[in-house]
């Protein structure tokens, strides 16, 4: 348990650590002081990406190769042993949306001078700008408990046993 409570809190670290560099006007990936940070999440993944998002209007995603590539990858980290992300909800006030409902990756952002999150779930079907927080469960292949990293739309973090 100790283990994956420390991987949920370095979860939790890199998203305070995009909303440190939005909200202080890093030129950390270059661009514009307003670019915002972000980190993106895969369900059932080993690693997350920190990331600059380079357009300071329209919501932040993580599209790296893609046609248009708006982001630029900063770091990414490959969570340790047995861990990984097990799966990445959104939720819009109703039930949670996960990986099993069509979410491909969660991608959370924060643009200066707000703390506030901005959130871009690929594969949710309602209106992003509707999503009130997001979590990232982090498992084991060798156990049976899970963390939850969630972040509201206010920007607070929190990290909780499921």
């Amino acid at each position: 348990g100790v283990l994956l409570k420390n991987t949920a809190y370095e979860v939790a670290l890199a998203l305070r650590e995009a909303q440190a560099k939005s909200v202080s006007g890093s030129h950390d990936g270059g661009g514009d002081a307003r670019y915002p940070f972000g980190v993106t999440f895969t369900p059932d993944s080993k690693k997350y990406t920190i990331f600059r998002f380079a357009s300071s209007t329209g919501n932040p995603y993580y599209d790296v190769g893609g046609a248009g590539s708006y982001a630029t990858g900063l770091s990414t980290t490959t969570i340790e042993r047995s861990m990984y992300v097990s799966d990445v909800c959104v939720n819009a006030g109703a039930a949670d949306v996960c990986g099993a409902d069509g979410i491909t990756h969660l991608d959370i952002s924060f643009r200066r001078p707000e703390f506030r999150a901005l959130f871009y779930a690929e594969g949710y079907t309602g209106d992003q700008s509707d999503i009130q927080s997001a979590k990232i469960k982090v498992g084991s292949t060798n156990g049976t408990d899970v963390f939850v990293v969630e972040e509201s739309r206010l920007g607070q973090i929190s990290v909780t046993v499921e």
